[in-house]
C-alpha cells in the first residue's frame, strides 16, 4: 500500500509537518494558534515551531549548568595575581563575554564597591553558579546586591522615596516605604496595600504648615546603621522655597528605619514639631 505522504511535494510536506507540529503544541496547552500567513515561508514557520517544541522539551527535563561552562569557560587569573588597573580590564572582558552569552550583572549601588571586589564575586562566586540552560536566546541578569545586601543603599532609597514624596505632594507610592503601622491591607474586590488615610491626611498637614514654601528639592544625608543592621536613621535636608524665587530656606528632619527580613521601612519622622509615628 502506497504511503498517501509520498504523493506530497517536498513543500506540502513541509506544511503537513507543521500543522501537526501546531496541533502538538494546542494539545499541550489546550490553545488554537493562529496559521501563519501564506507570505511565511514553510520552512521559516517550521524552524519556529522546532524552537518552541525544543523550548518544551528543555523546560521539562532542563540542563543545570554552571555560568563559567555557559560561557565557554574563558580564561583568567585571580584578582591577588593583578594590580587594580589589571583587574579593571580583566573584569570588563569577563562581563563583555556575559554579556555575549546574554547574561548581566546588575550593581545597584556601584559607587560602594570597587573593581576588585566585584572580578572577585565574578570569578569566585558567579562562575560556580548553576543555572538552567534552556536557550541560547534567554536572557539572565544577576544583581550584586541579592547576593550581597547593601543595607546603605536601601536605607537611602527609602528615604529619598519619602522625600520625593514631599517634593512632589504625592504620597501614593509611600506604601512601599512606610511601615506596617501606617498601612491599611484591603482585600475586597482585589488585594492592594495604601496608606491609612489618617496618615495621608497627617501628611498634607505638615505640607501646609510649610506654605506659602513648599519642598523644592533636598538631600538624604548622616546615614547611621546600628552594629547588628537592625535599625538606622538618616537625615532629610529639605530645600523650602517658593516657584519662581531662587532664594529658599533649609530645614532638617530625622528618619528613623527598622529593618523587617530584607527590606527597610521607615518607623517614625521628625520635621521641626510634625512627628510621623
Amino acid at each position: 500500500m502506497n504511503d498517501p505522504f509520498d504523493l506530497l511535494t517536498p513543500d506540502e510536506l513541509i506544511r503537513a509537518d507543521n500543522q501537526i507540529k501546531m496541533l502538538k503544541l494546542e494539545l499541550l496547552h489546550d490553545v488554537q494558534l493562529e496559521p501563519f500567513s501564506n507570505d511565511t515561508s514553510p520552512e521559516l514557520a517550521g524552524s519556529f515551531l522546532d524552537s518552541i517544541l525544543a523550548l518544551e522539551a528543555m523546560q521539562k527535563d532542563p540542563w543545570e549548568v554552571s555560568l563559567y561552562d555557559l560561557i565557554g569557560q574563558p580564561p583568567f587569573q585571580p584578582e591577588d595575581e593583578l594590580t587594580n588597573h589589571e583587574v579593571t580590564q580583566a573584569l570588563d572582558a569577563l562581563l563583555q563575554r556575559m554579556a555575549e552569552n546574554n547574561i548581566s550583572l546588575t550593581i545597584l549601588a556601584p559607587g560602594d564597591y570597587n573593581d576588585r571586589t566585584i572580578y572577585r564575586f565574578v570569578t569566585n562566586e558567579l562562575f560556580s553558579y548553576e543555572i538552567t540552560d534552556l536557550s541560547a536566546t534567554c536572557k539572565t541578569n544577576f544583581v550584586y546586591e541579592e547576593f550581597y545586601p547593601n543595607a546603605r543603599h536601601d536605607i537611602v532609597k527609602q528615604s529619598k522615596r519619602f522625600l520625593k514624596g514631599l517634593i512632589n505632594s504625592d504620597f501614593s507610592r509611600f506604601n512601599n516605604c512606610l511601615g506596617e503601622q501606617f498601612l491599611e491591607r484591603q482585600l475586597i474586590p482585589y488585594y492592594v496595600v495604601n496608606v491609612r488615610s489618617a496618615i495621608v491626611d497627617h501628611l498634607h498637614e505638615l505640607i501646609e504648615t510649610l506654605w506659602p514654601r513648599t519642598v523644592r528639592e533636598g538631600s538624604v544625608t548622616n546615614i547611621l546603621i546600628d552594629e547588628h543592621s537592625e535599625t538606622a536613621q538618616t537625615t532629610l535636608i529639605l530645600h523650602l522655597g517658593v516657584e519662581g524665587d531662587p532664594n529658599f530656606i533649609v530645614k532638617e528632619g530625622t528618619v528613623h528605619l527598622s529593618r523587617y527580613d530584607f527590606w527597610w521601612f521607615i518607623d517614625r519622622v521628625e520635621i521641626g514639631d510634625w512627628v510621623l509615628e
